[in-house]
Protein backbone atom coordinates (compact mmCIF):
# COMPACT_ATOMS: atom_id res chain seq x y z
CA UNK A 1 0.00 0.00 0.00
CA UNK A 2 2.64 2.73 0.76
CA UNK A 3 5.80 0.66 0.88
CA UNK A 4 7.23 2.04 4.55
CA UNK A 5 7.36 -1.45 6.16
CA UNK A 6 10.68 -2.91 5.18
CA UNK A 7 13.52 -3.94 6.80
CA UNK A 8 16.99 -1.94 7.55
CA UNK A 9 18.77 -3.47 4.59
CA UNK A 10 22.52 -1.96 5.60
CA UNK A 11 22.16 -4.12 9.20
CA UNK A 12 21.02 -7.06 7.86
CA UNK A 13 22.82 -10.23 7.51
CA UNK A 14 23.61 -11.64 4.08
CA UNK A 15 20.92 -15.14 5.29
CA UNK A 16 18.64 -12.95 6.29
CA UNK A 17 18.42 -10.70 3.26
CA UNK A 18 17.79 -13.49 1.57
CA UNK A 19 15.03 -14.92 3.59
CA UNK A 20 13.24 -11.31 2.96
CA UNK A 21 13.87 -11.78 -0.46
CA UNK A 22 12.79 -15.23 -0.76
CA UNK A 23 9.11 -14.09 1.15
CA UNK A 24 8.38 -11.48 -0.92
CA UNK A 25 9.56 -14.03 -4.28
CA UNK A 26 7.37 -16.26 -2.78
CA UNK A 27 4.37 -13.80 -2.44
CA UNK A 28 5.25 -12.39 -5.87
CA UNK A 29 4.76 -16.38 -7.39
CA UNK A 30 1.18 -16.50 -4.71
CA UNK A 31 0.09 -13.67 -6.35
CA UNK A 32 0.68 -14.70 -10.31
CA UNK A 33 -0.72 -18.30 -9.22
CA UNK A 34 -4.21 -17.14 -7.57
CA UNK A 35 -4.66 -13.95 -9.42
CA UNK A 36 -2.63 -13.94 -12.41
CA UNK A 37 0.48 -11.58 -14.07
CA UNK A 38 -1.39 -8.53 -14.11
CA UNK A 39 -2.12 -8.62 -10.65
CA UNK A 40 2.02 -8.95 -9.58
CA UNK A 41 2.72 -5.35 -10.92
CA UNK A 42 0.63 -4.41 -7.39
CA UNK A 43 3.32 -5.85 -5.25
CA UNK A 44 3.66 -4.27 -2.09
CA UNK A 45 6.71 -4.60 0.67
CA UNK A 46 4.08 -3.92 3.24
CA UNK A 47 2.77 -7.24 2.83
CA UNK A 48 5.63 -9.11 3.01
CA UNK A 49 5.88 -8.84 6.60
CA UNK A 50 2.44 -10.40 6.50
CA UNK A 51 3.67 -13.53 5.23
CA UNK A 52 6.74 -13.69 7.07
CA UNK A 53 5.23 -13.29 10.24
CA UNK A 54 2.36 -15.60 9.51
CA UNK A 55 5.33 -18.12 7.99
CA UNK A 56 7.04 -17.30 12.11
CA UNK A 57 4.05 -18.04 13.80
CA UNK A 58 2.99 -21.04 12.24
CA UNK A 59 3.47 -24.70 13.97
CA UNK A 60 4.47 -25.70 10.44
CA UNK A 61 7.91 -24.31 8.38
CA UNK A 62 7.39 -24.34 4.73
CA UNK A 63 10.67 -23.52 4.26
CA UNK A 64 12.40 -22.45 0.91
CA UNK A 65 13.71 -23.59 -1.98
CA UNK A 66 15.44 -22.40 -5.40
CA UNK A 67 13.45 -21.49 -8.46
CA UNK A 68 13.83 -19.48 -11.40
CA UNK A 69 10.77 -16.54 -12.24
CA UNK A 70 9.91 -14.11 -15.13
CA UNK A 71 12.64 -11.98 -12.99
CA UNK A 72 15.55 -14.31 -13.35
CA UNK A 73 14.54 -16.97 -16.13
CA UNK A 74 18.34 -18.21 -16.37
CA UNK A 75 19.60 -18.57 -12.76
CA UNK A 76 17.52 -20.04 -9.89
CA UNK A 77 17.18 -17.81 -6.57
CA UNK A 78 15.55 -18.63 -3.42
CA UNK A 79 12.47 -18.59 -3.13
CA UNK A 80 9.64 -19.56 -0.41
CA UNK A 81 7.57 -22.56 -0.97
CA UNK A 82 3.69 -22.14 -1.73
CA UNK A 83 2.27 -22.38 1.92
CA UNK A 84 -0.65 -20.92 3.68
CA UNK A 85 1.56 -17.86 4.41
CA UNK A 86 2.20 -16.60 0.84
CA UNK A 87 -1.37 -17.76 0.16
CA UNK A 88 -2.68 -15.19 2.89
CA UNK A 89 -0.42 -12.60 1.92
CA UNK A 90 -0.98 -12.54 -1.47
CA UNK A 91 -4.54 -12.58 -1.22
CA UNK A 92 -3.94 -9.53 1.76
CA UNK A 93 -1.86 -7.47 -0.66
CA UNK A 94 -4.77 -7.80 -4.13
CA UNK A 95 -7.78 -6.70 -1.21
CA UNK A 96 -5.48 -3.94 0.15
CA UNK A 97 -4.11 -2.58 -3.12
CA UNK A 98 -7.71 -2.47 -4.91
CA UNK A 99 -8.67 -0.53 -1.99
CA UNK A 100 -5.97 1.67 -2.35
CA UNK A 101 -6.56 2.56 -5.70
CA UNK A 102 -10.48 3.05 -5.30
CA UNK A 103 -9.60 5.60 -2.59
CA UNK A 104 -7.05 7.23 -4.50
CA UNK A 105 -9.29 7.57 -7.22
CA UNK A 106 -12.36 9.03 -5.36
CA UNK A 107 -9.79 11.47 -3.49
CA UNK A 108 -7.90 12.39 -6.48
CA UNK A 109 -9.66 10.89 -9.22
CA UNK A 110 -6.42 9.89 -10.47
CA UNK A 111 -5.91 8.03 -14.27
CA UNK A 112 -3.37 5.88 -12.81
CA UNK A 113 -5.74 4.51 -10.27
CA UNK A 114 -8.87 4.25 -12.35
CA UNK A 115 -6.80 2.05 -14.56
CA UNK A 116 -5.35 0.16 -12.17
CA UNK A 117 -8.59 -0.75 -10.59
CA UNK A 118 -9.84 -2.17 -13.80
CA UNK A 119 -6.72 -4.07 -14.22
CA UNK A 120 -6.88 -5.61 -10.53
CA UNK A 121 -10.80 -5.95 -10.58
CA UNK A 122 -11.28 -9.32 -11.28
CA UNK A 123 -8.67 -10.50 -9.13
CA UNK A 124 -10.16 -8.26 -6.09
CA UNK A 125 -13.34 -10.16 -6.45
CA UNK A 126 -11.54 -13.45 -6.19
CA UNK A 127 -9.84 -12.49 -2.87
CA UNK A 128 -12.88 -10.99 -1.92
CA UNK A 129 -14.13 -14.38 -2.03
CA UNK A 130 -11.01 -16.27 -0.44
CA UNK A 131 -11.03 -13.72 2.63
CA UNK A 132 -15.02 -12.30 2.85
CA UNK A 133 -14.48 -11.19 6.36
CA UNK A 134 -11.15 -9.18 5.58
CA UNK A 135 -12.12 -7.41 1.97
CA UNK A 136 -15.80 -6.39 3.96
CA UNK A 137 -14.17 -5.02 6.69
CA UNK A 138 -11.51 -3.13 4.54
CA UNK A 139 -14.00 -1.90 2.82
CA UNK A 140 -16.13 -0.56 5.60
CA UNK A 141 -13.21 0.94 7.10
CA UNK A 142 -11.63 2.53 3.87
CA UNK A 143 -15.52 3.95 3.61
CA UNK A 144 -15.67 5.74 6.90
CA UNK A 145 -11.78 7.08 6.88
CA UNK A 146 -13.34 8.49 3.52
CA UNK A 147 -16.49 9.81 5.14
CA UNK A 148 -13.97 11.84 8.20
CA UNK A 149 -11.62 13.03 5.49
CA UNK A 150 -14.68 14.36 3.45
CA UNK A 151 -15.80 16.14 6.06
CA UNK A 152 -12.19 17.43 7.12
CA UNK A 153 -11.47 15.23 10.44
CA UNK A 154 -8.81 17.62 12.02
CA UNK A 155 -8.26 14.93 14.90
CA UNK A 156 -5.25 12.59 14.03
CA UNK A 157 -6.00 10.14 16.49
CA UNK A 158 -9.40 10.00 15.00
CA UNK A 159 -8.46 9.82 11.34
CA UNK A 160 -5.74 7.09 12.45
CA UNK A 161 -7.82 5.11 14.76
CA UNK A 162 -10.19 4.18 11.47
CA UNK A 163 -7.31 2.80 9.31
CA UNK A 164 -5.32 1.42 12.55
CA UNK A 165 -8.70 -1.03 12.97
CA UNK A 166 -8.55 -1.53 8.93
CA UNK A 167 -4.73 -3.38 10.03
CA UNK A 168 -6.23 -5.19 12.39
CA UNK A 169 -9.04 -6.52 10.10
CA UNK A 170 -6.33 -7.82 8.06
CA UNK A 171 -3.86 -9.29 10.67
CA UNK A 172 -7.38 -10.90 12.70
CA UNK A 173 -6.73 -14.46 10.74
CA UNK A 174 -2.81 -14.50 11.94
CA UNK A 175 -1.74 -15.97 15.41
CA UNK A 176 -5.42 -18.71 15.36
CA UNK A 177 -2.34 -21.80 15.54
CA UNK A 178 0.17 -19.86 18.38
CA UNK A 179 -2.67 -18.52 20.32
CA UNK A 180 -1.13 -14.72 19.30
CA UNK A 181 -4.15 -13.07 18.74
CA UNK A 182 -4.32 -10.51 21.37
CA UNK A 183 -0.96 -9.59 20.48
CA UNK A 184 -1.02 -9.19 16.75
CA UNK A 185 -4.36 -7.17 17.66
CA UNK A 186 -2.76 -4.63 19.30
CA UNK A 187 0.81 -4.74 16.96
CA UNK A 188 -1.36 -4.41 14.13
CA UNK A 189 -3.54 -1.79 15.71
CA UNK A 190 -0.23 0.54 16.36
CA UNK A 191 1.47 -0.37 13.09
CA UNK A 192 -1.49 0.84 11.07
CA UNK A 193 -1.63 4.01 13.03
CA UNK A 194 2.01 4.22 12.20
CA UNK A 195 1.49 4.29 8.71
CA UNK A 196 -1.19 6.56 8.29
CA UNK A 197 0.26 9.11 10.06
CA UNK A 198 3.74 8.86 8.92
CA UNK A 199 1.94 8.76 5.17
CA UNK A 200 0.05 12.07 6.23
CA UNK A 201 3.44 13.65 7.33
CA UNK A 202 5.08 11.89 4.24
CA UNK A 203 2.60 13.65 2.00
CA UNK A 204 1.81 16.88 3.36
CA UNK A 205 3.65 19.49 1.31
CA UNK A 206 1.62 17.38 -1.94
CA UNK A 207 -1.93 17.38 -0.14
CA UNK A 208 -1.80 21.06 0.68
CA UNK A 209 -0.61 21.85 -3.03
CA UNK A 210 -4.08 20.39 -4.39
CA UNK A 211 -5.98 20.91 -1.87
CA UNK A 212 -6.60 17.59 -0.39
CA UNK A 213 -6.79 16.19 2.66
CA UNK A 214 -4.21 15.98 5.11
CA UNK A 215 -5.09 15.12 8.85
CA UNK A 216 -1.80 16.93 10.18
CA UNK A 217 -2.43 20.22 8.69
CA UNK A 218 -5.91 20.44 9.54
CA UNK A 219 -4.96 19.87 13.09
CA UNK A 220 -1.92 22.10 13.60
CA UNK A 221 -1.38 24.01 10.17
CA UNK A 222 -4.50 25.73 8.29
CA UNK A 223 -2.07 29.00 8.20
CA UNK A 224 0.95 29.67 6.71
CA UNK A 225 2.50 27.33 4.39
CA UNK A 226 3.06 23.09 4.53
CA UNK A 227 6.54 23.70 4.71
CA UNK A 228 6.60 25.90 7.98
CA UNK A 229 4.03 23.60 9.24
CA UNK A 230 6.33 20.58 8.70
CA UNK A 231 9.23 22.55 10.63
CA UNK A 232 7.26 23.46 13.36
CA UNK A 233 5.34 20.43 14.21
CA UNK A 234 8.10 17.64 13.55
CA UNK A 235 8.52 17.48 17.09
CA UNK A 236 4.95 16.46 17.84
CA UNK A 237 4.56 14.05 14.60
CA UNK A 238 7.38 12.50 15.87
CA UNK A 239 6.03 11.87 19.71
CA UNK A 240 3.11 10.29 17.94
CA UNK A 241 4.74 8.20 15.79
CA UNK A 242 7.22 6.77 18.38
CA UNK A 243 4.63 6.18 20.69
CA UNK A 244 2.99 3.94 18.05
CA UNK A 245 5.92 1.97 17.36
CA UNK A 246 6.50 1.68 20.99
CA UNK A 247 3.47 0.18 21.17
CA UNK A 248 3.70 -1.95 17.81
CA UNK A 249 7.05 -3.69 19.28
CA UNK A 250 5.56 -4.32 23.06
CA UNK A 251 3.48 -6.03 21.32
CA UNK A 252 5.46 -8.05 19.28
CA UNK A 253 7.48 -8.71 22.09
CA UNK A 254 4.52 -11.15 23.20
CA UNK A 255 4.78 -13.42 19.92
CA UNK A 256 5.42 -16.83 19.59
CA UNK A 257 7.95 -16.26 17.11
CA UNK A 258 9.03 -19.82 15.95
CA UNK A 259 11.28 -18.90 13.22
CA UNK A 260 12.87 -15.97 11.46
CA UNK A 261 13.09 -14.16 14.64
CA UNK A 262 16.33 -11.94 13.25
CA UNK A 263 14.78 -10.83 10.10
CA UNK A 264 11.64 -9.73 12.14
CA UNK A 265 13.45 -7.65 14.58
CA UNK A 266 15.45 -5.81 12.33
CA UNK A 267 11.90 -4.87 10.36
CA UNK A 268 10.20 -3.99 14.05
CA UNK A 269 13.27 -2.82 15.77
CA UNK A 270 15.10 -0.65 13.29
CA UNK A 271 13.24 -0.41 9.85
CA UNK A 272 10.25 1.19 11.04
CA UNK A 273 12.47 3.69 13.02
CA UNK A 274 14.68 4.59 10.52
CA UNK A 275 11.86 5.16 7.93
CA UNK A 276 10.70 7.09 10.57
CA UNK A 277 13.59 9.26 11.15
CA UNK A 278 14.01 9.63 7.06
CA UNK A 279 10.03 10.98 6.92
CA UNK A 280 10.83 13.38 9.48
CA UNK A 281 13.87 14.72 7.95
CA UNK A 282 11.35 15.06 4.42
CA UNK A 283 13.86 12.17 2.57
CA UNK A 284 11.36 10.43 0.09
CA UNK A 285 8.86 7.39 1.13
CA UNK A 286 9.68 5.80 -1.98
CA UNK A 287 10.36 2.60 -1.77
CA UNK A 288 14.37 1.07 -1.42
CA UNK A 289 15.08 0.14 -4.79
CA UNK A 290 14.50 -3.38 -6.21
CA UNK A 291 15.18 -6.40 -3.78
Amino acid sequence: MFGYVQPLRPELRVRDMALYRAFYCGQCKAVSRRYGAIARGFLSYDTALLGLLSAALSVRDAGVRNERCIASPIKKKPVARPCAATEFAADANVILAYNKLRDDWRDERSKKAAAGRVFLSRAYRRARRARPDMAGAVETLMEELAVLERAGCPRMDEAADVFARMMQAVFAELGAESGDARALSWMAYNLGKWVYLTDAFDDLEKDVARDGYNVIWLQYGREGDAAACRREMREAVGFNLKTSLSQCAAAYELLHVRRYKELLDNIIYLGLMDRTERVLKGESKQADGSI
